[in-house]
């Protein structure tokens, strides 16, 4: 018998979690079944079980993987910027950037249903969904605190509280967009965003 890869396990890892994804849209978190999620992905019920011993355990699955998305977005950010501020632009303008993209429904859909999910079932998934947001605003928080230590956003300013005021802005703006469709306009709410973030800044370095 050829012997299984490490890539080939990721992979298909990687088409459980889609189609978990897909199907916890499509149906919500409580409807969707592991039977459902398999045919979606092609596989038995059988072999999802053996990288996923329940729904649970593939919900937490996906909500991982938008945090370690998120990191990825934070360290590019970081990257190709030259300050604090310059990366918190350039997060904010890819983020809400997503909002326009049609795929960002089923991202604003797969939040609400796992959310609810935690909410529902406090006991199993509310820690792991917790913890998305957490690490979310400890991201922009650390990034708020590196901008005030230059000098670029008003020291007096509550770190902590505006980082999840901006993830507050996102999330918001991804339900309005849901709800209303081209009637919402993310770009503008992002200049608006943006400017607020401009005028934090102690008035001798505004821009």
């Amino acid at each position: 018998m050829a012997k299984v890869t490490q890539a080939h396990i990721e992979a298909r890892k990687g088409a459980i979690l889609r189609a978990a994804a897909r199907m916890f849209v499509r149906k919500g978190v409580d409807a969707a079944t592991m039977q459902e999620i398999a045919a979606e992905a092609d596989l038995s019920a059988g072999a999802i079980y053996r990288y996923f011993p329940s729904k649970d355990d593939l919900l937490r699955a996906v909500c991982g993987g938008a945090v370690d998305a998120t990191r990825e977005m934070f360290d590019r950010a970081t990257a190709t910027t030259s300050s604090a501020r310059a990366a918190l632009h350039e997060i904010g303008t890819a983020a809400w950037a997503k909002l326009s993209d049609p795929a960002s429904r089923e991202d604003v859909m797969l939040g609400l249903e796992s959310t609810l999910a935690a909410v529902r079932q406090g006991d199993v998934l509310g820690d792991e969904r917790r913890q998305v947001n957490r690490a979310i605003i400890e991201m922009l928080t650390g990034l708020i605190r590196e901008a005030q230590a230059s000098g670029e956003i008003d020291a007096g300013v509550d770190a902590d509280a505006l980082a999840a005021t901006l993830l507050a802005c996102h999330l918001g703006t991804g339900l309005l967009a849901l709800q209303l469709g081209g009637e919402v306009d993310t770009d503008a709410i992002h200049e608006v965003v943006a400017h607020v973030i401009d005028r934090l800044a102690p008035a001798a370095s505004r821009s």
